[in-house]
């Protein structure tokens, strides 16, 4: 999607319908439109996409329980429910999975390229406690492990060959001679790795002891503000500065900041 996200289509209900998901492996809830969502606030619909529920799918199973995940940009709300979910020809029946009845613009708006999300972080960080679909196909037998893996492909190359692969990594997508392992040390359920250095512009930039998450489900860049504030240092050039929501933007030659005040 433009770079933007990484989408592949699965199957829900019965009959099965085609539904376009947003792949994040930043995260652990899987959801995608009821046939009442609303956007929020304001109500409205939830735009061009497809939906689920008793009218499309006699499979259907909603529950009473709530379901809500905040993202970084955006939030859903709703209850979670079963149905069927095909994946590239491996079945789950009766996985259980949320259905929104609110969704804000971030997610419900007609120029979103996506009906749902699928988050593929480890199952123990979701929200409601359910087994994310890479953990139930593991489980069930389906796949060997419950591995997911990533081509992710660049617009500007123009081959359009990526690729998301449940159990294990395909092995005609990368060159296995520059295959690097990094233990994975989130207590949380993120997948996140030990950054060894900083650079700027090829200059360490002396930061140490650091982590990052590894989100397919976000174009930025996160950090604490005194990190961020040190890279702006390191690039010696002049920055312009202007106020943006809860925080700054700074735009420093062909580099674009923002910094974000969070609540303790």
């Amino acid at each position: 999607a433009n770079d933007v996200g990484y989408i592949a289509t699965i199957q829900l209900g019965t009959p099965p319908q085609d539904f376009k998901i947003l792949m994040d492996s930043g995260s652990a809830d899987f959801w995608v439109g009821s046939e009442n969502c609303q956007s929020a606030p304001g109500g409205g619909s939830c735009g061009n996409h497809t939906f689920l529920g008793p009218n499309s799918s006699s499979s259907f199973a909603q529950s009473n329980q709530p379901f809500n995940v905040t993202y970084g940009s955006g939030a859903v709300l709703g209850v979670l429910c079963q149905d069927n979910v095909g994946i590239a020809g491996l079945q789950l029946n009766a996985h259980t999975f949320g259905v929104t009845s609110e969704e804000t613009v971030q997610f419900s708006s007609d120029t979103v390229a996506f009906d749902g999300l699928m988050g593929l972080a480890q199952s123990i960080l979701s929200n409601d406690g359910v087994p994310t679909p890479v953990d139930a196909l593991a489980s069930n037998g389906l796949i060997s492990s419950a591995i997911t893996s990533f081509k992710i492909s660049r617009l500007a190359d123009q081959l359009n060959d990526g690729e998301v692969t449940f159990g294990g990594l395909d092995s005609s997508k990368f060159d296995a001679n520059t295959l690097v392992t990094i233990p994975n040390v989130s207590k949380l359920g993120f997948w996140e790795g030990a950054m060894d250095a900083i650079t700027v512009n090829g200059q360490d930039s002396g930061m140490t002891g650091r982590t990052a998450i590894l989100d397919t489900g976000t174009t930025l860049i996160i950090a604490p503000a005194a990190d961020t504030q040190a890279v702006i240092t390191a690039f010696a050039v002049s920055c312009l500065v202007g106020s943006v929501g809860f925080g700054l933007l700074y735009l420093c030659g062909d580099y674009l900041f923002e910094t974000i005040l969070l609540p303790a």
